[in-house]
């Protein structure tokens, strides 16, 4: 999984051969699996079980963004945080329930996590 700006998009449009417009151009598996790559790149804490909770706000942030460039993002500016990573005072990580809180997610893909 090669670590350059495009790897996300490329990732994330692999998989994506969507017949209609009315379909979202990324998919839950596409975003969980996107994951646990930056996961275990950066030793952020990996999605082991994906109960309702978790689908159901996955799919509202996929219904608000469905496009890959958006999530692209998203992941391209954990990566790009060490305070998303864990250098900070607690030593607290991103995990994929923070990437999905409507709040977080916003602030991700606006860059306000990115101090460097």
């Amino acid at each position: 999984f090669p670590s350059h700006d495009t790897s996300y998009t490329h990732q994330l449009n692999t998989t994506s051969n969507k017949s209609s417009d009315d379909d979202p151009p990324v998919t839950e598996d596409e975003i969980i699996e996107c994951w646990n790559d930056l996961a275990s790149r950066t030793g952020l804490p990996k999605i082991k079980v994906m109960n309702d909770k978790r689908r159901n706000m996955l799919r509202k942030r996929i219904k608000e963004c469905p496009d890959v460039a958006t999530w692209s993002l998203a992941f391209r500016n954990i990566e790009r945080s060490s305070f998303l990573r864990g250098d900070n005072e607690r030593g607290w990580q991103a995990d994929f329930d923070f990437l999905i809180q409507p709040t977080s997610f916003m602030r991700i893909i606006e860059g306000s996590y990115t101090y460097e």
